[in-house]
């Protein structure tokens, strides 16, 4: 292994800039933080590490000098004399003799609404005792766990995906995938559009003075690890330590997972005294100290430490009464979790495996099932590999998050709880918190706080942190949607004067000058026009199509040539670098550029001439290409057509339209014209997409949920499916097209500075278990590659042509094994075989057809007009992979505030109008719950059976959930369901008991079967 340590910590300086400017969050918060960051900063000087020049794409970023584990050699905590407890820094000591440190700070977190017991812990040997979170509300118990060397049940690792082709691309998303995933949100706190309120502390005169000084005290530094950098790099060379992005486990806070290189399954961090401080996000660097099965784990666990190390088991009921007195049982948390599609997991969705543990039976509430039975219980026979985080290499959680505040009982100090149960929970300075919140912490028991981590260290289950600003009421939608802004970095403040000075043009209207005009290919004189969704105001891809004498075609796609006015180095390519992306909520867009580049300069209005960048083919009807040109050029676009508008033409080819029913046209064509220019691309369509699939690419179609809203009050007040038709993949198949065409273009030319992206393969041991599964469920899949999966998809759907709902399932399990598409710089990658793109079956793949909203395509545009040599390159292959990271972190965060967003807003559609009933198909069976996805919303979700009119519940062997529903509410007789993967069901959507949640009830069948 010839990459360094050195390559990774390469270049500290620029980097803490690239991680600190990427943290603007918007106008109204970004004094405060700023003002926190810049105490926060460390005199690197001294720590910085020599560069190297073959840094690659997964390398990408520096150590905070002070990002390290103290883990070598060293105790999981501080181990104290006998018959002493380490007292922690804000609550009251706790004396248990022969005990290692109880760590009451993790005890007791009480999830209201979900209604189950995850698990007590105690790792014998490690002298740490993390105890108890409770889950009331529906009375669901997932077992006390007590791993005394058991083996941990490893999660299938799976990536989560946005499920559908992104222009046929399957663009997937890193970190959290399941048909539940971890877009559950409905418990995160949204940032109001009111002032930020700093307050003084009543203990002080400058509150915020005393602030500032109680961060720059706690530096993010974090040393806890011993391991020199040649220790470290010799680990990486050994394969003992690993490298990858850590994932903690929603439900089970401390357990994460990090991927292996190799393929195979994921090296599990099991415990917060082996992942501190590197929260989930992070890049990390992971010492692998088992590579064991379950049996074999369980002995060497057995063998491990003195005796006199181990903590004994304790009952939930003593923890309890502990975290009582110590006033932290304050988390407030929601019914149960929701989750997307497309979405990547850290835990298993459909293969549950039974967990070996000690069952603690809570009480059972009246009307409540009796505990579920299990039987046939299958002992894991999965290869184990654990490990420990000895040093974060990127910090890219961006240590701020939303929550709820409540002082301690002690009055001696604050506890912040996150609404991301990922997250620690912090001890915050009262310097940063309302002066009256120890006379009234009632006031504030609904609001929404935003705090930032300053430090976690390894001897105290709290983090320690700093409020930075009052966010609003969690029941109220603005401040929600604005915490989820927050916490994902998006910044949606305007364009400051400052930074709009860097464009070229001030004013409108602007005219192209004779020297541009002279420069450019002229279609002007040609029928171009757009096709795009009815309310779309950024129009940045344009086509044309001109049949030729010979009978083949001249088909154009052209681009807004956006870096004409976004010219590099300004303040403005600084700013939409570091936001990298436009964000898409359910009401608004927050743009990348400013609304006179997105909406005047840029878009390809009708009847407005307008500067692109061009990539036009000679080809035949069936889609042969004889030649192709790229350029800049200058087009007049004569209409603008919307997705219906096309699909129309496509429909009813013959139908007689009049003008009225379409837009505008220019007076140089009519509408037969352009209806037939229409159909001409369409054909050409067809076929282009033939070939895609006939080539193995891949199409998983799960549909999104959109919204109607109210024109005053913005309010949700329906939602629907929106469905791809024949005019979306019209404007797809040409929109690859030329992607794929800049993709070869750029990389030949620029074998060194091309940005490119890649989708690899599936995982590995996620893929082989989800094979399994299929293949025991009668509907193999074949994940050898996506020729094959995608043979296996359609074998089923020919077996099943009406069953659209299993094909739509099966669509959510095959995303689960995916990776994420990631952008890449080529030479930062010597292996040319991971350029390919398994989705869509390319070899060479790039972004270039949304200059407006992606910051990546503006770098292709730049790539392109250098290996036309109209211009000059200016990055190097380090700076690009950097550029390329960015692009890659703010695109995931985009999309994971989008379905965040959506899901407040389904919550909030559903508090208005009411309990509403919906059709769902089992994706996932557990012992007490089974994971559904409804079918016509687009969602996942987890539904408890505890608390239902069950006479008895089973469980078998993972497979199946059997209830047997009592006589109730006049019911003559008692139903059996059973309850197992592709079962469809009814449920009941109601308000949860949070603000801006939902739950889902399973409702009695009135039968055996679903219609």
């Amino acid at each position: 292994m010839t990459k360094t340590i050195e390559i990774l910590f390469s270049k500290y300086e620029y980097q803490k800039k690239v991680l600190s400017e990427s943290k603007v969050i918007s106008k109204r918060t970004s004094s405060t933080i700023q003002r926190i960051a810049a105490s926060e900063e460390v005199d690197s000087s001294s720590n910085e590490i020599e560069p190297s020049s073959n840094i690659s794409e997964d390398n990408r970023g520096l150590p905070d000098v002070n990002d390290s584990l103290t883990m070598e050699g060293q105790e999981r905590g501080a181990k104290p004399k006998k018959g002493q407890g380490h007292k922690q820094r804000v609550s009251s000591a706790r004396k248990q003799k022969g005990q290692g440190q109880h760590e009451g700070a993790e005890s007791a977190r009480t999830h209201q609404g979900q209604g189950h017991h995850e698990s007590t812990r105690t790792h014998q040997g490690q002298g740490h005792h993390e105890s108890t979170r409770t889950h009331q509300g529906q009375g669901h118990h997932e077992s006390t766990r007590t791993h005394q060397g058991q083996g941990h049940h490893e999660s299938t690792r799976t990536h989560q995906g946005q499920g559908h082709l992104e222009g046929a691309e399957f663009a997937m998303t890193p970190g959290k995938c399941r048909a539940q995933s971890n877009t559950n949100r409905n418990r995160n706190g949204r940032r109001p559009k009111s002032d930020t309120k700093v307050y003084n502390s009543p203990h002080s005169s400058s509150g915020y003075q005393n602030r500032r000084q109680f961060t720059k005290d706690v530096q993010p530094g974090m040393k806890h690890q011993n391991m020199s950098k040649e220790e470290i790099e010799a680990g990486i060379k050994s394969g003992n330590i690993i490298q990858g992005e850590l994932r903690v486990k929603m439900r089970d806070y401390k357990t994460a997972y990090v991927s292996h290189p190799d393929g195979g399954s994921d090296v599990v961090i099991e415990g917060l005294e082996y992942r501190k401080p590197a929260l989930t996000g992070d890049v990390v660097a992971v010492q692998i100290f088992e590579d064991l099965n379950v049996q074999e784990a369980d002995k060497m666990d057995k063998k491990k430490g003195p005796e006199k190390n181990k903590k004994p088991v304790q009952s939930v009921e003593q923890l309890e009464s502990k975290c009582a007195a110590l006033d932290l049982n304050t988390d407030v948390q929601a019914s149960s979790q929701v989750t997307a599609p497309e979405c990547g997991s850290d835990t298993p969705d459909v293969i549950i495996e039974e967990d070996q543990t000690t069952i603690v039976k809570p009480e059972v509430p009246k009307e409540s099932v009796a505990p579920v039975s299990t039987t046939n219980d299958v002992p894991l026979k999965k290869r184990q590999r654990k490990g420990k985080v000895v040093t974060v290499l990127e910090r890219k959680h961006l240590r701020i998050c939303a929550g709820h505040i409540k002082p301690l009982k002690t009055n001696d100090g604050v506890l912040f709880s996150p609404t991301d149960n990922r997250l620690p929970r912090i001890l915050v300075s009262l310097d940063s918190c309302p002066p009256d919140i120890l006379t009234r912490p009632a006031s504030y028991s609904s609001m929404l706080f935003a705090a930032k981590i300053q430090d976690w260290t390894h001897d105290s289950a709290f983090a320690k942190g700093v409020l930075i600003r009052e966010i609003g009421e969690d029941k109220d939608m603005e401040p929600r949607i604005d915490a989820i802004l927050l916490e994902h970095g998006v910044d949606d403040s305007e364009f400051s004067p400052e930074v709009l000075e860097s464009l070229p043009i001030q004013t409108l209207p602007w005219t192209i000058p004779q020297k541009q005009l002279a420069k450019r290919r002229d279609f002007r004189t040609q029928c171009v026009f757009t096709i795009d969704p009815a309310t779309a105001r950024d129009l940045d891809d344009a086509l044309s199509i001109e049949e030729l004498s010979d009978g083949t075609f001249d088909v154009g796609v052209h681009i807004a040539d956006v870096t004409f006015f976004l010219q590099e180095d300004t303040q403005l390519d600084s700013v939409a670098g570091k936001r990298a992306t436009s964000v898409y909520l359910p009401h608004k867009v927050i743009p990348m550029l400013p609304r006179i580049l997105c909406e005047e300069l840029c878009s390809l209005n009708p009847d407005e001439d307008r500067l692109t960048f061009s990539v036009v083919w000679n080809m035949s009807a069936e889609g042969e290409i004889y030649h192709e040109w790229f350029g800049r050029s200058v087009i007049r676009s004569c209409t603008k057509l919307s997705y219906d508008h096309a699909q129309g033409f496509i429909d009813d080819p013959d139908k007689a339209w009049t003008t009225e029913e379409f837009p505008p046209i220019s007076s140089n064509f009519t509408l037969e014209q352009i209806k037939k220019r229409v159909l001409d691309l369409n054909k050409i369509a067809v076929n282009l997409r033939e070939k895609r699939m006939d080539h193995g690419a891949l199409v998983l179609n799960m549909p999104r949920m959109s919204f109607n809203l109210d024109d005053e009050s913005g309010m949700p007040n329906g939602f629907y499916l929106p469905q791809q038709k024949g005019s979306n993949r019209l404007v797809e198949e040409f929109m690859l097209l030329a992607n794929m065409a800049v993709a070869h273009k750029i990389n030949k030319c620029l074998p060194e500075t091309a940005l490119l992206r890649r989708h690899p393969t599936p995982d590995q041991s996620s893929a082989e278990e989800m094979g399994k599964l299929s293949q025991s469920l009668g509907v193999p899949l074949d994940f050898t590659t996506s020729l094959s999966l995608q043979k296996s998809l359609n074998a089923i759907a020919v077996e099943n042509p009406h069953d659209v709902g299993k094909l739509t399932i099966l669509s959510v399990m095959c995303s689960k094994p995916m990776q994420l598409a990631v952008y890449f710089c080529n030479g930062c990658l010597e292996d040319e075989t991971l350029f390919r793109h398994f989705g869509l079956n390319v070899p060479l793949y790039t972004h270039f057809t949304s200059p407006i909203r992606r910051y990546a395509d503006v770098m292709v545009h730049r790539a392109l007009s250098s290996a036309l040599e109209e211009s000059q390159l200016n990055n190097d292959k380090t700076k690009l992979d950097k550029i390329c990271g960015v692009c890659n972190d703010r695109k995931k965060a985009a999309k994971d505030v989008s379905e965040d967003c959506a899901e407040v807003f389904f919550s909030a559609f559903i508090q208005e109008t009411g309990p509403m009933e919906a059709v769902a198909m089992v994706t996932g069976v557990l012992d007490h719950s089974v994971d559904v996805y409804f079918l016509k919303l687009g969602f996942s979700k987890r539904v408890y059976v505890e608390n239902l009119p069950l006479k008895t519940a089973t469980y078998m062997n993972g497979e199946k959930l059997i209830l047997v529903w009592k006589q109730v509410n006049g019911m003559t007789r008692e139903i059996s369901q059973t309850l197992a993967i592709f079962s469809k069901v009814r449920c009941t959507i109601t308000k949860g008991k949070l603000p801006l949640s939902w739950m889902a009830t399973l409702n009695r069948p009135e039968d055996d079967s679903v219609e």
